[in-house]
């Protein structure tokens, strides 16, 4: 019976929903006035797992278990339990689901309402655009593209969801010193492209202000400013994120009504809208009402194509266009897509092996050394897909296109994360892992392998003329952990065998010297080392120097870059 499934999603739930729109909801179990419901749907295999996540996207996935986690609504219900399956709604999450939040006493108004730490579409364009009047000499803020209700209203056609059809410009934000030249590698950051998951927007707007903010007073932030560029979108979709702002906090798509009606579940999937791997039945759905709505073609929606004509234009094409061939280990450029939720960092491919031969990426030891370490830095798990599959993915863009080394981060537990947990537990980690990233796309696929260099500092004082007595750690061991679905591995640890620091210029600058440094136990035996070094700085000015530091492990692979600032005082003054 439930192998009826794919039809009757494909073809009959649209018009059931749209015919019962206005009546009385069916007796589902669950409060008598919910909207939602928040229900675990059970599968017998991996076929209708897919066909589930294609209709309704998964807030959770239990393989174990063999439930996923989804919102419907009480007429789904019933559709569901008439076509044989086990569905079984979780009272405490659908009173929550249920509830319509408030203001918070006291709460800006440029703040989703019981959420003052995630800023409305509005308050987010804000803040990017006095980023750049603030900071001119480090960012810029450009419009990209526009929303689909910008189109629509330029063609002044109101669509009911949005009546006033005033739509949005999609904005980015480019970072970098713009005093020093090029060419420089990238990590390009999107935020809000699934409207309803609040903490994606608000972490990317925060990378920029950290970034901004802490230019000249943070090492490695200043050294990343002025030889790297960090692109921002912080809102991907803002048409469909103001829908889930209110009234409809769950609604996950853009607000294009052309294939489904706005009382249903309008839109299109930005996230399975792009060109690459495009139109695969396991991973999206041709069904205008279906969560993962494809679209009409490849990057139909105005949204995508800002997104993709902006990173076609930003990055150099370093692969070719097929499945097999991979980037080199030269390769610089990451890009990242910010979601919620899983705690989990994924790579390419999206579709199943039985669509496109093998979903296993060419770089695939580069995505799992990169993922690991920024993996250890968060906590999220690494891993190239979850529990099933997906297709016109903005990772399989980037990366199939123009070899970069592309990732979706799922971010946190809920897609309306509490503030407390987001504030206290989430935003610290996040934006240390994305530092990590923007150090590592110079060279995304090479430097991951190497050793990390942490907890710099200096002992005792540092004078002019005196020798500055320098020590960090350095350390090979610092990948996390892999999701079960991680096809490759732990990533061994190697011993460190030498670390360097440099003077006011980091390694890849001409005239750059590597000073060698010691390690504190008097040998390079261990993968995490003691490493310490004496500077000379009768030559040094007083002021203010950058000191670079990289360490190499057994198999000569170097790490990432760290800086700290030694600060150099006159003694006879």
């Amino acid at each position: 019976m439930k192998k009826r499934l794919l039809l009757l999603l494909t073809f009959l739930l649209p018009a059931v929903l749209l015919a019962l729109f206005y009546q009385p909801a069916p007796a589902a179990p669950g409060p008598a006035d919910a909207d939602v419901l928040v229900v675990q749907i059970y599968f017998d295999d991996q076929a209708e797992l897919q066909a589930l996540a294609d209709w309704r996207e998964p807030w959770e996935v239990d393989v174990a278990a063999g439930f996923l986690l989804v919102e419907i609504r009480p007429v789904e219900y019933d559709i569901l339990t008439a076509a044989g399956f086990r569905v079984e709604v979780d009272q405490a999450r659908t009173e929550t689901a249920n509830l319509v939040a408030e203001p918070l006493p006291g709460q800006d108004g440029g703040t989703i309402p019981g959420y003052p730490c995630y800023r409305t579409v509005e308050s987010t364009l804000d803040s990017g655009a006095l980023l750049a009047t603030t900071y001119p000499d480090l960012a810029t803020w450009s419009d990209i593209g526009d929303s689909w209700e910008k189109v629509q209203a330029s063609g002044e056609e109101l669509t009911l969801l949005n009546p006033a059809g005033l739509g949005y410009d999609i904005m980015v934000l480019k970072l970098t010193n713009s005093n020093i030249s090029g060419p420089k590698p990238q990590l390009f950051v999107s935020g809000g492209i699934h409207a309803r998951e609040y903490t994606s927007a608000e972490t990317a707007i925060r990378l920029a202000e950290y970034l901004l903010g802490n230019y000249g007073v943070d090492p490695d932030v200043t050294w990343l400013l002025d030889y790297h560029e960090i692109h921002i979108v912080p809102q991907t979709n803002p048409d469909g994120r103001k829908i889930a702002e209110a009234p409809d906090i769950w609604h996950r798509k853009n607000t294009n009504d052309d294939a489904c009606s706005a009382l249903v579940n309008p839109g299109i999937d930005l996230n399975r809208n792009f060109p690459f791997l495009w139109g695969y039945n396991s991973g999206s759905s041709s069904s205008g009402c279906d969560d993962t709505y494809r679209g009409s073609g490849p990057v139909s929606e105005p949204e995508a194509l800002a997104i993709v004509d902006y990173v076609r234009s930003t990055f150099p094409d370093q692969r070719p266009n097929d499945l097999t061939i991979p980037a080199p280990i030269t390769t610089t450029g990451i890009f990242i897509d910010l979601h919620s939720y899983s705690n989990v960092i994924l790579w390419p491919w999206g579709p199943p092996s039985a669509d496109i031969g093998s979903n296993i990426s060419p770089n695939q030891l580069g995505y799992n050394a990169l993922a690991r370490r920024m993996g250890f830095i968060n906590g999220y798990a690494a891993s190239k897909t979850l529990s099933y599959s997906v297709s016109g993915t903005t990772k399989d863009f980037a990366y199939g296109e123009l070899g970069i080394a592309a990732f979706t981060m799922e971010m946190g537990t809920e897609f309306h994360q509490s503030c407390s947990v987001f504030e206290n537990s989430m935003i610290a980690d996040n934006l240390a892992t994305l530092i990590y990233a923007a150090k590592a796309s110079r060279q995304p696929y090479a430097l991951p392998f190497g050793p990390d260099m942490v907890e710099l500092e200096f002992v005792g004082p540092t004078l002019v003329g005196e020798p500055a007595l320098l020590q960090a750690r350095a350390d090979d061991g610092r990948y996390g952990a892999g999701h079960a679905n991680n096809p490759s591995g732990q990533v061994l640890s190697q011993p460190v065998v030498a670390a360097y620091y440099y003077v006011d210029l980091p390694p890849w600058e001409a005239g750059a010297v590597a000073q060698p440094m010691a390690a504190a136990d008097g040998s390079f035996s261990s993968s995490s080392e003691l490493v310490t070094a004496t500077i000379d700085t009768s030559g040094l000015a007083p002021g203010r120097h950058i000191i670079y530091l990289q360490a190499e492990d057994f198999d000569g692979d170097r790490g990432v870059v760290s800086a700290i600032f030694l600060d150099l005082v006159d003694g006879e003054n």
